[in-house]
């Protein structure tokens, strides 16, 4: 089983069928548990691009990264449509691996092709990035710590978890 980071460029999509033709439109990127969503950007045509990369934290044997593409104004979130990316060619082998900007069909309703997204995976093999919230926390204080100690700053700084 891989374990390390995977990054997902969500690069932009092309003659995407958005219902509402005009407005905001954003991607949100599932891996089993993880949930990460682009900025949803003003779009007036079918072309969006977002230039984004996301980051998912790869711990288990889960072989398919699911993107969904939603129009973005955030009161109906209506779906454009939504892709299923295989990703165990790129974990297979548990080393550092690439897939470059590939485009993949954008579905809606198990129905018709509605356009397609362009996305960049790649992955860094290695635990730095499986590590628990209090982990993180502890990393981050004592990098507060250590910046204000070198700068020689009096600052007092509160947490709240």
């Amino acid at each position: 089983m891989a374990r390390g980071t995977l990054d997902v460029r969500i690069c932009g999509g092309r003659n995407l069928s958005n219902p509402n033709k005009e407005g905001k439109i954003c991607c949100i990127v599932y891996y089993k548990d993880q949930q990460k969503r682009t900025e949803a950007i003003y779009c007036d045509g079918p072309d969006p691009e977002w230039n984004e990369t996301l980051l998912f934290t790869i711990a288990d044997h889960v072989e398919e990264l699911k993107v969904r593409v939603h129009d973005g104004d955030y009161v109906t979130e209506e779906e454009v449509g939504h892709c299923d990316i295989n990703i165990e060619g790129l974990l297979r082998d548990g080393g550092e691996n690439r897939i470059e900007p590939t485009s993949y069909d954008v579905w809606r309703n198990n129905e018709g092709n509605y356009g397609n997204v362009t996305v960049e995976l790649h992955f860094h093999p290695g635990n730095f990035g499986l590590i628990n919230d209090d982990d993180r926390l502890r990393t981050y204080v004592k990098m507060i710590w250590w910046m204000k100690i070198k700068n020689k700053q009096t600052s007092t700084y509160c947490f709240v978890i």
